[in-house]
C-alpha cells in the first residue's frame, strides 16, 4: 500500500502536463473503493457461512483498503490545485514551471 501511494504521488507530481494525473488519482482512488465494497461482500459471505476465523483477515485488508482510499482521496485537492497552478503558467511543456 506504502509503495502504491508514493507510486501514485509521484506519478502525479511527474506528469502534471495534462489532466491525465487528475484521472490517475480518481481511478486509484475508485479502486481502492472498489476493494473495500469486495472486502465488505466477503466480510458478509464469510459470517453468513460460519466462518469467523476469516472475518477478521478480511476486516484487516478492508480497513487497509479503506485507509489508502482515504490517503489517495486526501491528494485529491493538492494535485488538483498544482495542475491548475502549472496549467495557468502554461503547462508542464511551456519551460514556465
Amino acid at each position: 500500500i506504502v509503495t502504491q501511494t508514493v507510486g501514485n504521488i509521484g506519478a502525479a507530481i511527474h506528469s502534471l502536463a495534462t489532466d491525465e494525473v487528475l484521472k490517475n488519482i480518481y481511478t486509484d482512488h475508485a479502486l481502492e473503493r472498489h476493494e473495500v465494497a469486495a472486502f465488505t461482500s466477503l466480510i458478509a459471505i464469510a459470517e453468513a457461512a460460519g466462518d469467523a476465523k476469516n472475518v477478521s483477515t478480511f476486516e484487516q485488508f478492508r480497513q487497509t483498503h479503506e485507509r489508502a482510499g482515504q490517503k489517495i482521496l486526501d491528494q485529491v485537492r493538492p494535485v488538483t490545485m498544482r495542475y491548475i497552478q502549472i496549467e495557468a503558467q502554461g503547462g508542464a511543456g511551456s519551460g514556465k514551471n
